[in-house]
């Protein structure tokens, strides 16, 4: 119940601007003007169709994925990703009871209005699509998700709410398959306990915003090239690549972070002295730039990375977060690139671990400040986590996830001053920490009874003594 109330109310934004009003005539709740009361409930029985659909959608990909596992443990895994799959659309469905669209803002009403336009106009062409809702090709490949979703199930104002929870989960389900490859079941089923039902991804897979389907696109990607760096065909480091079409016009940073670090791992991996991943790194660097050339976006990128990586930018991205009472570092401006490293520690924590007490301004900030104390206490145990990756040459594989965690945090601590923007955003890459946070558990774990790392590590992995002698 804490969840729903904290989603109904960080969800809270002012008014949708008149241009980006839902426009279409129909009778779903909260469709025919974002700012109206709940509107017509005749239909609320009709959002069980996308529960229903996504239900369905979801079985194949929950078998598949958990297919390596034991039949005892993947019996226990598909009941923990059913049950929170259904929690999730449960929020979902409440949002859709209480909350008009408006309340998640422009963006939101803007993909659900394009949305419906898309699909208006592919069941009669003779429907004329408005420019504005292709104005900013960031939008666009959400718009055309939006819209198939309502060609299929029907113009359900929070369809895609439900589509974005399908879209968290299977993100959830090729980590923990991940994880399966180098760690014991005991790890991979924890962490799926503690992604599932922390309260901030809850929301986060809930909210009707293109972030899920973002964090999809490059978990596919750092789970396929990390598949591909571990033995496996050309055809995972093929997917890797090709999913960076899309991202780039949903989150084309993203894009220039994951080129970034798929080089960078090179370097690491070369320190371990293992031939086969340094050229496989090596190899899978220099073919994914190959085809963001190829694709068209490689001119692209350099064209945005001149535009954007500059001081002047992020002065002005980080001054246009400071509104309302959540705005924080009221004072702070970007002049050169040593107030940037003069900021930035303050700025990191603040991103990690706020809200604090004295930071509570409102209601939703009351809410965010819930989960909080349950993150800080877990710290300890995510950078013990961290360590483990660099000290296990078969926990190494993990490196790319670890860099991506870190520097997205970093960009996002540079350019959010935002409280409630900074709750959000750590959503998007609090599944990579609560990782680190069971790893760590686990070690700990291991060491109060005398055994060896090693025990943490899938059964063909570990050395053959595991006891160790307590000192």
């Amino acid at each position: 119940m804490a969840i729903i109330i904290g989603g109904i109310i960080q969800a809270k934004s002012p008014p949708a601007s008149l241009d980006m009003q839902l426009v279409f005539p129909v009778t779903v709740m909260g469709l025919a003007h974002p700012t109206q009361a709940q509107g017509d409930r005749s239909r609320l029985m009709d959002n069980f169709i996308p529960i229903i659909l996504v239900t369905i959608l979801f079985t194949p990909f929950a078998w598949m994925l958990t297919r390596r596992f034991a039949p005892i443990e993947r019996d226990t895994i598909l009941k923990i990703v059913f049950f929170a799959l259904f929690v999730r659309m449960g929020v979902a469905f409440v949002f859709a009871l209480f909350l008009p669209a408006g309340y998640f803002g422009e963006d939101a009403v803007m993909y659900m209005n394009a949305g419906m336009r898309l699909s208006a106009q592919w069941q009669d062409p003779s429907i004329q699509l408005a420019q504005y809702s292709f104005h900013n090709k960031s939008h666009m490949v959400y718009q055309y998700v939006c819209g198939g979703i309502y060609y299929v199930v029907g113009n359900i104002t929070y369809a895609p709410a439900y589509f974005n929870a399908l879209f968290g989960m299977i993100s959830l389900l090729l980590l923990a398959n991940l994880l399966q490859s180098v760690f014991a079941y005991r790890i991979v089923r924890n962490f799926l306990l503690l992604t599932c039902f922390f309260p901030s991804i809850i929301l986060f897979h809930t909210y009707p915003l293109k972030d899920t389907l973002v964090f999809l696109f490059v978990t596919i990607s750092l789970y396929n090239y990390m598949l591909y760096i571990q033995g496996r065909s050309a055809v995972y480091l093929g997917i890797a690549s090709v999913i960076l079409l899309p991202l780039y016009f949903l989150r084309f940073y993203l894009v220039i972070m994951l080129i970034a670090i798929y080089m960078l791992v090179i370097f690491f991996f070369a320190g371990e002295f293992s031939a086969k991943k340094i050229v496989r790194s090596l190899v899978a660097g220099l073919i994914i730039i190959v085809f963001s050339f190829f694709a068209g976006l490689g001119p692209k990128i350099v064209e945005v990375t001149e535009k954007e990586a500059n001081v002047a930018q992020l002065n002005q991205y980080q001054t246009s977060m400071k509104s309302g009472r959540a705005a924080t570092f009221q004072g702070q401006e970007y002049q050169t690139g040593f107030d940037v490293i003069r900021y930035f520690p303050m700025r990191l924590v603040m991103f990690m671990f706020a809200p604090f007490p004295w930071q509570i301004t409102s209601a939703a900030s009351a809410m965010a400040f819930m989960e909080m104390p349950i993150w800080w206490l877990l710290i300890p145990w995510w950078i013990r986590g961290a360590k483990i990756i660099f000290q296990q040459k078969h926990v190494r594989l993990l490196l790319p996830l670890l860099l991506y965690t870190f520097l997205v945090s970093a960009l996002f601590a540079i350019v959010e001053s935002n409280i409630g923007a900074m709750f959000r955003k750590r959503a998007q890459v609090l599944p990579f920490f609560l990782m680190l946070v069971v790893m760590g558990r686990a070690l700990e774990q291991a060491k109060r009874l005398g055994l060896s790392p090693d025990i943490i590590l899938t059964p063909g992995l570990r050395r053959p003594f595991l006891v160790v002698e307590k000192t």
